[in-house]
């Protein structure tokens, strides 16, 4: 089962990290832009499904709807990063 998140409008969040281009690190996310929705989806399955289960989500949205969207994967390691992310940037 996925669980979705809607944060609608994106406004600044404490828990999101966006790239700062010039001191080239993760900083915490201050982006706000009413045009601009955020969503978060959540795995609660086993986890050998959730890449299959999360590339049939993404490529139903891109199918219904023909804009450019930005993924963020996030997923615990168990190491000292903790979490480990990745960028996937998909168009239709």
């Amino acid at each position: 089962m996925m669980l979705c998140g809607q944060e609608e409008p994106v406004r600044a969040n404490d828990c999101i990290y966006q790239l700062d281009e010039v001191l080239e690190k993760g900083v915490l996310s201050d982006v706000v832009d009413a045009r601009l929705n955020r969503y978060s989806f959540v795995w609660l399955g086993k986890l050998p499904g959730a890449n299959l289960e999360f590339a049939h989500l993404i490529n139903a949205i891109l199918t219904e709807s023909p804009t450019l969207g930005t993924w963020v994967a996030a997923y615990e390691t168990g190491g000292d990063a903790r979490i480990r992310t990745e960028l996937i940037e998909a168009w239709s």
